[in-house]
């Protein structure tokens, strides 16, 4: 089965919905090649015959590197739920570095400072950078829906890249919940039922009128599928990746997954629904 197959093929238009739930970090932002960017220091200590470092200067190294220390990430998360996501990424640094066999320093000029390091990591959230065709596809595609991200980020750093990598989406955001309101992490079903709580108290918006469009299938289309919410995978760089076209194509098969679209960008649906929409005008204009 080819990665690029849609396991519930759509029987609605994009349209007919009022609301994107989002995730950010890796659909809206490139969190890969941002975090490898802090990972540098751990990477540029490792022997040469390490393969973290062997194959640092290729893009499959980098992804490589990110997902290593999205393992340490996601096992504390499940420890630690309810630990705000920047102290996370700090104890998430730490981690990653014990595992790769480097010991922790004091600051001295022999001895690296681990702390500094992590630190910095913790407090980056906000510098990580957008895809490049983020800002333009939210702005077409706040046209015709509602905008509501459901993160597993705490609201300061949320806040950051609103008002930094992402200030060019205008007007903002509709409403914006995140793990630090929630008290866990997605992938739990806890974090789903919040949203869900919520668009129908803020908005009276119900699960039918809901499209929740990410990238990661793990945190978002395996509880999307367990909630029976429709959903649009947004699937950055799968294609290009033997690994993650093979994770794809067995979550597919074995039904873990269960999408109605899939895009290789954000911008790709917006011009989707754009195209709907100017279909719906030539069929009006028909009709007069």
């Amino acid at each position: 089965m080819s990665s690029t197959a849609v396991p519930n093929p759509p029987t609605r238009s994009l349209t007919s919905f009022s609301v994107l739930t989002l995730d950010i970090y890796g659909t809206l932002i490139d969190w890969e090649s941002s975090v490898f960017e802090f990972l540098r220091p751990l990477i540029s200590r490792l022997p040469d015959s390490h393969p973290l470092k062997a194959s640092s200067d290729t893009q499959e190294g980098k992804i490589a590197a990110a997902r290593s220390l999205l393992a340490v990430e996601t096992g504390i998360q499940r420890e630690k739920p309810d630990l705000k996501y920047d102290a996370l990424l700090t104890e998430t640094y730490f981690r990653f570095a014990k595992e790769l066999g480097i010991a922790r320093g004091g600051g001295g000029n022999s001895t690296p400072d681990l702390q500094q390091e992590a630190e910095a990591f913790g407090a980056s959230v906000g510098s990580w950078i957008p895809f490049p065709d983020t800002i333009d596809a939210m702005n077409r595609l706040h046209k015709h829906f509602k905008l509501v991200p459901l993160s597993n980020v705490d609201l300061g750093s949320f806040r950051k890249t609103c008002e930094g990598p992402l200030r060019g989406i205008t007007p903002g955001f509709d409403a914006i919940y995140t793990a630090e309101d929630i008290g866990s992490y997605k992938p739990s079903l806890k974090n789903f039922d919040f949203l869900l709580e919520h668009l129908q108290k803020d908005f009276g918006l119900s699960e039918g009128q809901v499209l929740h469009t990410a990238n990661s299938l793990t945190y978002d289309h395996v509880p999307a599928k367990q909630m029976g919410l429709t959903s649009v995978w947004i699937s950055r760089r799968h294609e290009s990746k033997t690994e993650l076209a093979g994770d794809a194509d067995q979550m597919i098969q074995d039904g873990k997954v269960g999408f109605s679209w899939r895009f290789r960008t954000l911008g790709e649906m917006a011009d989707a629904v754009e195209r709907e929409i100017a279909m719906k005008e030539v069929d009006r204009n028909l009709d007069i």
